[in-house]
Parts: C-alpha cells; structure tokens; sequence
C-alpha cells in the first residue's frame, strides 16, 4: 500500500477516534477534509476499501455529536427559518420523483438534499462559538490549498477539468469553490489570531489564486469579483488599512499568474453577456438560447421536469448545432434550472432562502462599525463573500448541487443566531471582570 494511502487511513480512523474521545468536531473536521481528498479522485484510491468515506464521517460525527449538551438558549435546529426552508425544498423534491423525467438523476438530488439537511444540522449543532467558525473556515482553507497544490502540479492538464472532487470535478465549479476559500483566507489574514493561521493562510493564497486563474472560467472570475465586493462592503473598519494593502498584493499576484490564454478568455466577459448576436461565440450564444428554453419549460410544466430534465427536453427545443455531443444539453443557470426543472413551487421555496440570506447579511451589516463585535463582522464579510460567490457563478454555471453553498449557509445561520442573542445570553462574569450583575455577553462577542 503507498505511504500516501496508509496516511490517509491514520488520518480519516484518527479523527473519527478523536470524535468520540474529545470532541465531536473531530468529525466533522474529518468529513471535510475526505471532501477534499476524496480517495475515489486520487491515484493511491484504488489501494482502498470502496466504502462511501464522507458518509462514513458524517454519520460518527452525528454519533457522537449525541453526547454533546446543547448551548442554554440557542434556537432549536427546527426552529430557524433556513431549516425549514431546505427541508421544504428538500421535500419537494422528492415529491418530484413521482414524475421526473429522469427518475434516476432525480432520486440522487433527492438522497444528496436529505444528507445537505443532515450536514446543516450538524454544523449548526457544532459551529457554537467564534473559534470553532474559524476552525471550519481554516480547515476550508486548508482544502482549497490542496486544490491549488494539485492544480499546480497539473499545471499542464488543460482547464483542470478532474483535479476536483465530487461537485467540483470541472473546471468552473473548481474555481467557484476555491474563490470562496480565498475569502476565508482573507479572514483569517485580517483578523488578528494565532500567527500560524495567518502564515498558513497567507501561503496558501496564491496557490487558490492560481486555481482562478488556470481555470479560465469567466464565470469564476465575475464570481470571485463579487465576493471581493461583497467583503469589502462589509469588512470592519478595524481591517481597513490591512484590507487594501492585501487587495493590493492579490492583484499583483494574478497579474503575474496569469497567462495569456486566461487573459484571452477574460476579454470575452462583455462579448458572452451581451446576448446571442453573432458576435457572439458558440458557448455563450448556446446558453443565451437555452435559458429562453428553460422558461418555456417552465411555463410548459409549472411543477418542474425533474433534476436533469432539461437534457432529454433541450432536443425538441434546440437546433442541432447548439447540442453536446450526447444528444442534449445541460443547464448553465442555477435559477433556470430551479425553476425548470424544480417547477414553481421550488422557485419560490429556493427565492425564499436566498432572500433570508439576503436579509440576514444585511441585518448584520453594522456590526463592522462596533469595535466590540470585531471579530463577528469579519465572519459576516466572509461567509457573505462566499455565498456572494455561489449566487454570482450561478448565473452562468449550475451549482444547485454546490455543497460549499450548504456550508455558507449553515455558518450565516450560526452567526445569525448568535448575533440575536448579543445582547440577551449571558454567561457568568469571573471575579474582577467587569459585567452586569455578575454576568457578561456570551463567548461569541468581544
């Protein structure tokens, strides 16, 4: 067996032990890190058992997620609005399996959502305090500097197309996927913690910048400039200085990254958003043309065809010219996949849960000008950076399936949370220590 697959099975069977033994965090720290290694992907896979290893991990880390107490006066997992708005869509998709087109394709979106829920609950359950989010956030990090690492020794493999894992095996939702690791990288830079996080995260931002950029994904590089928009709005003022100087340094880095081929394919953005003229190329004039399909679908059949139904339908619609090589053609738009295939009532549920996104974030956006929730506001700019992300690279990529969104999701609901209870969980205040009555703001604020 290669040394590469013995450390493998040290690692994944160690951290499951230490779930049990220490802290059931271990296990989820261990189900990420199998999202990106991910053996079946690797070379040194087939020297393993075939067992489903991320399923493996999450189901120990649930285990023995049963023995930790829940925080005094946290909302109920079923009590969040977010919660019942995956489980609803959750739902309805299994509701479709009834009629989907492609029952098979189907029935996999339906068993993924329902283990999206079980992932929800138990980065919910675990992401209780600032420290554990920057764990969750570092251990992203550090699987995206994986990705960078492999992506710069395949620096000759064309667009990268299989140096991913399961969901980010292409090129775009690779780039996607890692551009919200350059985020939280970010974070961790800016804010002031341990000195090897820092240096962890400040080696591994230009392998992730290079992701970007050998990717040549015009969707990724819109996505990722959102993000960059996104934190800069809500960054807190503490990081100002520090913020610029970075965005000085990343900019710098992709100028020298880039290639000439990446610039090429760069220049077309306006071309490739400017509709289907002839102008136009061939990729982007086929999705300008799909899209007006995949309403129409949507107008045919109000409740949805079904994941992946817009394939076999896109040959009664499509000319020839504008179909892949197997015969149809896949959607390339997050929204009109939802409401194509998903149908109306999974549109609204979906629209529902971007909007409390949306609304959350904003609740929190004045929190970087309060000095004492300092380090909350840089969570807020960085998990609304990579959901930024996601929502941007939809538009031109379907990421429904993206499970980064999931973990963005869970994370704002943690924050969220705990930014309702900012000013009402108190928890004892030591001897000297200043508080109100013997109690001080619960352990996620100063």
């Amino acid at each position: 067996m290669a040394l590469t697959a013995l450390a493998f099975l040290m690692l994944f069977f160690g951290g499951l032990l230490l779930a049990f033994a220490i802290h059931p965090r271990f296990g989820l720290y261990t189900y990420l890190a199998v999202f990106y290694v991910h053996p079946p992907s690797r070379w040194w896979g087939d020297m393993l058992p075939d067992i489903r290893w991320s399923l493996v991990a999450a189901v120990v880390a649930l285990l023995a997620l049963a023995r930790l107490p829940p925080v005094i006066g946290r909302p109920k997992f079923l009590s969040l609005p977010p919660v019942w708005l995956l489980i609803a869509f959750t739902a309805w998709v299994w509701l479709q399996n009834a009629w989907a087109l492609d029952r098979v394709m189907q029935l996999d979106l339906s068993i993924l959502l329902t283990k999206y829920v079980l992932l929800f609950y138990l980065m919910y359950r675990l992401v209780d305090s600032p420290h554990m989010l920057n764990n969750v956030l570092f251990v992203h990090v550090l699987g995206c500097f994986f990705l960078g690492w492999l992506t710069y020794e395949a620096a000759d493999a064309g667009r990268l197309d299989g140096v991913g894992g399961p969901g980010i095996g292409e090129a775009n939702a690779l780039a996607m996927h890692v551009s919200t690791g350059v985020f939280a990288a970010a974070y961790l830079i800016l804010h002031p913690g341990r000195w090897w996080v820092r240096l962890a995260c400040l080696v591994a931002m230009p392998f992730m910048l290079n992701v970007i950029v050998q990717a040549e994904s015009r969707s990724a590089v819109l996505a990722f400039l959102a993000g960059g928009l996104v934190f800069w709005y809500l960054k807190p003022t503490a990081y100002r200085k520090l913020f610029y100087v970075g965005a000085a340094l990343g900019v710098a880095a992709v100028a020298y990254l880039g290639h000439a081929a990446f610039w090429e394919r760069i220049a077309t953005i306006q071309e490739a958003t400017a509709g289907y003229s002839e102008d136009v190329d061939t990729s982007a004039r086929s999705r300008w043309i799909l899209a007006e399909v995949q309403i129409k679908v949507a107008a045919d059949n109000p409740l949805g065809v079904g994941h992946r139904g817009i394939v076999p339908l896109s040959k009664l619609y499509l000319p020839e010219r504008y179909l892949s090589s197997q015969g149809g053609r896949s959607s390339h738009n997050t929204y009109l996949t939802v409401l194509s295939e998903q149908g109306i009532p999974g549109a609204l549920i979906f629209g529902a849960l971007m909007l409390w996104a949306l609304r959350s974030i904003w609740r929190m956006r004045d929190l970087r000008h309060q000095p004492e929730a300092t380090r909350m506001a840089g969570q807020v700019a960085a998990v609304a950076a990579m959901l930024a992300v996601a929502a941007v690279g939809g538009l031109g990529v379907d990421y429904l399936k993206a499970e980064v969104q999931i973990w963005a999701i869970a994370l704002l609901t943690a924050l969220s949370v705990a930014q309702s209870m900012m000013y009402t969980v108190m928890e004892p205040s030591p001897v000297g220590e200043p508080g109100v009555e013997g109690l001080r703001p619960a352990r996620w604020f100063g």
